[in-house]
C-alpha cells in the first residue's frame, strides 16, 4: 500500500512468519530489509542455543575421551593355562596385574557358557607346549581365542595379551641365536644375565622401552604428548563445528528469503523500488550479521581456545570467520535463489551443510581420511577457513601465513555473488 509520503508497507499474508515491512525512499532501502530479517532469524531461542552450546559440548567430550588412561577397563576375560609351565604361569600374571583387564580362570567346560552369555569377552587358551614351541622358534598356534561374535573389544585385548608375550618371544630369539653362535658355557652366562636383566627392569617403574609405544602396556601409561594430542584433536573438532553450526543457523536467515518469495513480499519489495542489487546485498548482509554473532557467542564460550594467544592472534580468528561467514553467506544466497519450496531447502541444506564439514576435515582430520579427500575439500570454503583457524589458533600462525586462506575465501565470494546477481535480476 502506497502512503502519502511516498513509503510502502508490506504485510505477510502466508504462514504468519513475516510481519511488517516499512521500506521509505528517503533513507536507506537496505536498512529496513536488514533489520526484519534480523529480527525474524532471532526468534528461534531455542535453534540459537543449540547452535552455541553443541560445538563446546561436542569438544569436551572428545577432549574426556582423550584424557582417560585407558580405552579399556576391567574388560572380562577367561584364561585357561594348558600349558600349565613356569611361563605361562608368569605371563597369565602379568595379564591378570593389568587394569584393563578383568581375568578369570575357567575350565575346558565353561567356554561355551562364557562366551554365549557373554560372560566374557573372550577366552584365551595357552596351548600345551607352548614354553617349550617358543624356545623352538615355533610361534605359530600357541594361544588359542574364542570372542563374544562381533566384539570391537574383544579385538583390542588381544593386543594386550599379544603385548605381554612379545618381550619373551624376543628373549628366546636372543637365546636361540646364542646357542648358534656361542660356547655352551658362554650361552650360559649370557642367559643369566639376559634373564636377570629382564626381571630388575621389570620391576623398575621408571623403566620404558625405546619406542613411542609400550607394548606390553598400551593402555596403562599415558605420557604428556598423548595429552597434547587429545588437547589439539578436540581443539581441532570444536573449530570445526563452530564452523558448521554457525552455518547451519544461516540457513534459518536463507529460508526466510524463499518464504518472501512464496508470499511474494519479495516481489512486493521490488516494486517499492528496491534495485536488485541493493536487495541482493541486503540479502547477504543481513545473513552474514546473523552468521558473525552467532559465531562470536560461540567461542565466548569456547574461551580456552584462546588461552596464552596474543591479541593480534585473536583478531586474525575474527577476521578469518568474518572471511568465511560472508562466503558462506553468498553461498547460501545463491542456493535459496534456486529453491522454490522452503521445506526443500530446510530439508536438504543441513545435510549438505554437514557434508561439506566432513569432507573438508572440520569433523574428522582429513589425515584419516584417502588422500583424494583433499582434492575434493579445497574447492568447500570450510576447508579454507577451519585451515586457517587451526593454523592461528593451533601453531600460532600470523597473518602471512593465513592470507592465502582469505584470498580463497574472497575469490569465492565473488564466484558465488556473480550468478545470485543475474539471477537477482530476473
Amino acid at each position: 500500500m502506497n502512503n502519502r509520503d511516498g513509503s510502502l508497507d508490506f504485510k505477510n499474508m502466508g504462514d504468519g512468519s513475516q510481519n511488517f515491512i516499512e521500506i521509505k525512499p528517503s533513507r536507506s532501502q537496505v536498512l529496513p530489509i536488514v533489520k526484519n530479517r534480523l529480527r525474524l532469524m532471532y526468534r528461534n531461542k531455542l535453534f540459537i542455543l543449540l547452535c552455541i552450546l553443541l560445538p563446546l559440548f561436542f569438544s569436551m567430550l572428545v577432549n574426556k575421551i582423550f584424557q582417560k588412561k585407558t580405552f579399556y577397563q576391567g574388560v572380562p576375560i577367561g584364561v585357561i593355562d594348558r600349558d600349565e609351565s613356569e611361563f605361562s604361569s608368569e605371563i597369565i600374571k602379568k595379564i591378570g596385574a593389568n587394569s584393563a583387564i578383568s581375568m578369570k580362570t575357567i575350565g575346558e567346560k565353561e567356554i561355551e557358557e562364557y562366551i554365549s552369555k557373554e560372560k566374557v569377552q573372550a577366552v584365551y587358551i595357552f596351548e600345551e607346549g607352548m614354553e617349550k614351541r617358543i624356545r623352538e622358534g615355533d610361534y605359530e598356534n600357541i594361544v588359542s581365542v574364542y570372542t563374544v561374535p562381533g566384539s570391537l573389544t574383544a579385538m583390542g585385548v588381544s593386543d594386550i595379551i599379544a603385548g605381554e608375550i612379545v618381550p619373551y618371544v624376543c628373549k628366546y630369539l636372543v637365546i636361540i641365536d646364542g646357542q648358534k653362535q656361542l660356547a655352551q658355557e658362554e650361552y650360559v652366562i649370557i642367559e643369566e644375565a639376559i634373564s636377570k636383566r629382564l626381571k630388575d627392569l621389570d620391576q623398575d617403574p621408571s623403566f620404558q622401552l625405546p619406542v613411542i609405544a609400550d607394548l606390553r602396556t598400551p593402555n596403562v601409561s599415558e605420557v604428556d604428548e598423548k595429552e597434547e594430542d587429545g588437547d589439539i584433536f578436540a581443539i581441532s573438532m570444536g573449530l570445526g563445528l563452530i564452523v558448521i553450526f554457525s552455518t547451519i543457523f544461516m540457513l534459518t536467515g536463507c529460508s526466510i528469503l524463499i518464504k518472501e518469495g512464496e508470499n511474494r513480499v519479495r516481489s512486493r519489495i521490488k516494486l517499492a523500488g528496491v534495485a536488485p542489487f541493493k536487495l541482493l546485498f541486503a540479502d547477504i548482509f543481513s545473513v552474514t550479521i546473523a552468521g558473525i554473532s552467532i559465531t562470536f557467542l560461540q567461542f565466548i564460550l569456547m574461551y580456552p581456545v584462546f588461552e596464552g594467544m596474543s591479541l593480534s592472534g585473536i583478531l586474525l580468528v575474527g577476521l578469518t570467520m568474518v572471511f568465511y561467514i560472508f562466503t558462506a553467506a553468498s553461498m547460501l544466497v545463491l542456493i535459496a535463489s534456486i529453491f522454490r519450496n522452503h521445506i526443500s531447502f530446510q530439508s536438504f541444506m543441513p545435510v549438505m551443510v554437514l557434508m561439506m564439514g566432513i569432507l573438508s576435515g572440520c569433523v574428522y582430520s582429513l589425515e584419516l581420511m584417502p588422500a583424494a579427500m583433499e582434492d575434493i575439500a579445497i574447492f568447500m570454503p570450510t576447508y579454507w577457513v577451519h585451515n586457517g583457524l587451526s593454523e592461528i589458533i593451533l601453531f600460532s600462525g600470523t597473518f602471512s601465513s593465513i592470507l592465502p586462506n582469505l584470498l580463497v575465501l574472497l575469490a569465492m565470494a565473488g564466484i558465488f555473488i556473480v550468478p545470485a546477481r543475474l539471477i537477482y535480476r530476473k
